[in-house]
This record gives C-alpha cells, sequence and structure tokens, in this order.
C-alpha cells in the first residue's frame, strides 16, 4: 500500500480511503465539489452529499478551511440557485424554520451561517424572486400589446 490515503483498485472498481488522512482527502474534494466556483446545484442540494461531510466533521475529519465560504457575492449565487432550483427541494411547501434547517442541514453543511447571513439569504431570495415576477410580468403585458 502507498502512503497516500487513497487507493484506486481498478480491478474492483473502488475507491478506498484509508485512515484519517484518506477521510481528509474526502472530505476536501467535496468542499470543493460543493462550495466550487459554479456552486453546482446537483451537489448543493443534495443531502446525502452533506450528510457525509457532516459524518466526517463530527468524528474530527478536519481541513483547513473552518469557515463557510460565504461572503456576500456567495450568499446572493445560493439564493439564486435556492430560486431556481427550488422545484427540486420543494422550497415554497416549507415553513421558514423547515427552510432555515434545510439551508444549514443541507445547502451549506458542514458549514454553518450566522444568523445575520441568513436574513441575508432570505432577503436575497425575496429580491430574486421578485425580480423573476417582473420579467414574466413585462413578458406578459407585451404579448397583450
Amino acid at each position: 500500500m502507498s502512503d497516500f490515503p487513497v487507493q484506486y483498485d481498478a480491478d474492483a472498481g473502488i475507491i478506498q480511503l484509508h485512515g484519517k488522512g484518506g477521510a481528509s482527502v474526502m472530505l476536501a474534494f467535496l468542499l470543493k465539489a460543493k462550495f466550487g466556483e459554479a456552486l453546482d446545484p446537483e451537489v448543493l442540494f443534495h443531502p446525502d452529499l452533506a450528510a457525509i461531510m457532516i459524518a466526517l466533521r463530527a468524528r474530527g475529519v478536519q481541513i483547513s478551511e473552518t469557515e463557510g465560504p460565504f461572503d456576500r457575492v456567495a450568499l446572493q449565487s445560493i439564493a439564486g440557485l435556492i430560486v431556481r432550483e427550488s422545484w427540486r427541494s420543494g422550497w415554497w411547501q416549507k415553513s421558514r424554520d423547515e427552510q432555515v434547517a434545510f439551508i444549514e442541514n443541507v445547502i451549506v453543511a458542514p458549514h454553518r451561517l450566522s444568523a445575520e447571513q441568513i436574513e441575508d439569504l432570505f432577503e436575497d431570495i425575496e429580491s430574486d424572486l421578485q425580480w423573476r415576477r417582473r420579467i414574466v410580468e413585462a413578458a406578459d403585458a407585451a404579448k397583450v400589446s
């Protein structure tokens, strides 16, 4: 076995993680996949991946990053994705508490947002939704004219 904590068994088609080092590599990979520049909705809204990341953190697996990568621009991007991907998560059927739990336990997991960041995110969601409503109204008005 090599010293690298991740091995690929080509015959079995299995990637094996060994020890805390392998878990650290996996956590780093998942965080980069989830919070990369594109904020891929397939990863961002994936509760099973969030659960794996939370479990890795709970077992003491850490990488250098301890806080979420959530500046104002990132939160605005996440808000836009929440609106665009709301069909996937059932966002509009959730109560406010369920929405906050979904944000914390799926979207930004294993990171946490401050209360101010949560409020900013909800304001950005509402702003994005209002902007989309204005577009639809303008399109509808153009069809009538």
